[in-house]
């Protein structure tokens, strides 16, 4: 690789692999956090998102001690027009971690309580599968004890 670049045939495929590829790999720093993805929020006010965020990042950061390796969180945000100048907002959330994805979605008037909602529904489902994950472990256990 000091002078030339590899190139690699797999399963039809061409790769070129240049030295700067390989240095990149151990340059990169390890990286702590949650990629988070909000979308539909292109006609927000200031206010809006910066509440927006500071609710994530709590819901994030809460979670992150419940629930090992969240991966990503998607937040879609959709405005509906529904009685004259007021707006109704539906709000769809959903991440995946080491114990499998979740989902939830609602849909209000005031967009924070919307999103807080969203949250709450999240939270109620992710602990009862974390508690029946737990619970079956301890049953995987005792099982296995009795033998």
């Amino acid at each position: 690789l000091k002078t030339n670049e590899e190139v690699i045939i797999s399963n039809g495929e061409t790769k070129i692999i240049t030295h700067k590829d390989i240095l990149e790999l151990f340059n990169q720093p390890a990286q702590k956090g949650v990629y988070v993805q909000i979308t539909g929020m292109h006609d927000e006010s200031i206010e809006f998102k910066a509440k927006m965020d500071i609710a994530v990042t709590d819901f994030v950061k809460k979670f992150a001690k419940v629930v090992e390796g969240i991966e990503y969180m998607t937040i879609h945000v959709d405005k509906m027009h529904k009685q004259g100048p007021k707006e109704k907002y539906s709000i769809r959330v959903r991440f995946k971690s080491s114990e499998g994805f979740f989902i939830a979605h609602a849909w209000g008037w005031k967009p924070i309580d919307v999103l807080q909602e969203a949250f709450g529904d999240l939270e109620r489902e992710v602990l009862h599968r974390h508690s029946k994950l737990k619970t079956d472990a301890r049953k995987r256990r005792t099982l296995s004890k009795r033998r």
